[in-house]
């Protein structure tokens, strides 16, 4: 407990007898403010780190390199930030689902890679919001993020075409997806020419974008 009375944290927190581990705890959240206290878990964190080397490898650093480890490592991560406000600012964003058009659909599409297995879903709704249709699955594949994606957007043009629709509004939240249809003329590359064979293939479509 040498480790506490370095810097300031003082022997205030080691006065007094507690039978429990957690009422310790509890004690020193009513006598902490916020900075202090995340001072505290990390140094209670890095002794416990250093009890550790000692039990399964014979090796203890004594308090004030234990302290100062601490220190470094609030320090390199900026743990601070956890509970003062950041120098940059996180720049909060809120998407929300945006009608189409009058005489559109939009069909929203997306695609997650785990375990070598890659899966996709589609979401099809109106004009009104109403979801009118929608498909999901999986292969057995370990694709990239972007092939991962065309899969999804493959799925999604199978089941637009399936509907009674002249007009749609395609939705990715896969930027580089979205920038390569938009540029699939320009795009000589095999991704650029199956995004260029799926639009080709909505035939029944007088109308057709990608966002």
């Amino acid at each position: 407990m040498a480790i506490l009375t370095i810097e300031g944290l003082g022997n205030k927190l080691l006065m007094k007898e507690n039978a429990c581990c957690i009422d310790w705890l509890e004690e020193v959240l009513h006598l902490l403010d916020k900075k202090a206290i995340a001072n505290f878990f990390t140094n209670l964190w890095t002794s416990w780190n250093n009890q550790n080397n000692l039990i399964f490898r014979g090796k203890e650093d004594n308090a004030r390199l234990v302290w100062e480890k601490a220190k470094s490592f609030s320090n390199e991560f900026h743990i601070h930030n956890l509970v003062n406000n950041p120098l940059i600012l996180t720049a909060l964003t809120y998407q929300l689902w945006k009608k189409p058009p009058r005489g559109f659909i939009k069909v929203n599409f997306d695609a997650a890679v785990a375990q070598n297995r890659t899966g996709y879903g589609v979401v099809m709704g109106d004009e009104d919001s109403f979801v009118i249709g929608g498909s999901g699955g999986f292969k057995d594949a370990d694709l990239t993020r972007e092939r991962a994606e065309i899969y999804a957007f493959e799925e999604s043009v199978k089941l637009a075409r399936t509907m009674n629709f002249s007009k749609g509004v395609f939705e990715t939240d896969y930027a580089s997806l979205a920038n390569r249809a938009n540029k699939r003329d320009l795009d000589i590359t095999i991704m650029g020419m199956q995004i260029k064979e799926n639009f080709n293939s909505m035939d029944n479509f007088n109308f057709v974008s990608i966002s």
